[in-house]
């Protein structure tokens, strides 16, 4: 499905105005522009080298958009990417096989804190989406199902493309590396000992 051949996409034509997917895709790259991490890259089918940026805490798109800045090609899983970040672990998900062939069910997390992020591979897309993990129970069984923006009724992606459709969609998982963790915590009990210290003087 185009968004600009819906009603509302006709409407934006009509006015001038940008299509839903432009619009999205212009506010990610200025927060890329601002605020991206760089996490890694990626080398398009045409030979541009692609950087991928990592938008920390709750935003919606965490690793931007994984579009060619040379053409119109969207990343694809038979493209390996080079991830280079020394503070995030992130690696491609397998989602689970199941006989009701839910595409949203996931594994267990490893990490309660890790983050799963949804890339549509939609023609002209490949925007990024936050997901958070619903814990529900079926015919007696504990399942994890991933929600983009933590909501059921999201059902396409800007791009028009429904989610969660087989083959046009990749799920990232993003975990702050062990040592940094380790290293957070050290110190802050550091920095606890130091205050003890200065209390007892």
């Amino acid at each position: 499905m185009n968004p600009d051949d819906s009603l509302r996409g006709r409407l934006r034509q009509l006015f001038g105005l940008p299509s839903k997917l432009e619009a999205t895709k212009s506010a990610v790259l200025d927060d890329q522009r601002c605020s991206g991490d760089r996490v890694g890259t990626w080398r398009c089918l045409c030979g541009h080298l692609n950087t991928i940026l990592h938008l920390a805490g709750r935003n919606t798109h965490p690793l931007g958009l994984l579009q060619c800045r040379g053409c119109p090609l969207v990343w694809h899983p038979n493209i390996t990417p080079t991830f280079t970040s020394q503070r995030l672990n992130i690696t491609s998900q397998t989602i689970v096989s199941n006989a009701a062939n839910d595409t949203r069910i996931v594994s267990r997390p490893r990490n309660p804190a890790s983050q799963h992020i949804y890339v549509c591979l939609g023609h002209g897309c490949g925007l990024s989406w936050r997901t958070d993990i619903k814990r529900e129970w079926l015919s007696g069984n504990k399942r994890h199902i991933l929600l983009l923006g933590g909501k059921r009724g999201k059902l396409h992606c800007d791009c028009g493309m429904k989610i969660f459709e087989p083959g046009e969609y990749e799920i990232f998982e993003i975990e702050e590396r062990f040592d940094d963790r380790l290293a957070a915590s050290a110190a802050l009990g550091a920095g606890g000992g130091e205050k003890r210290r200065g209390e007892d003087q």
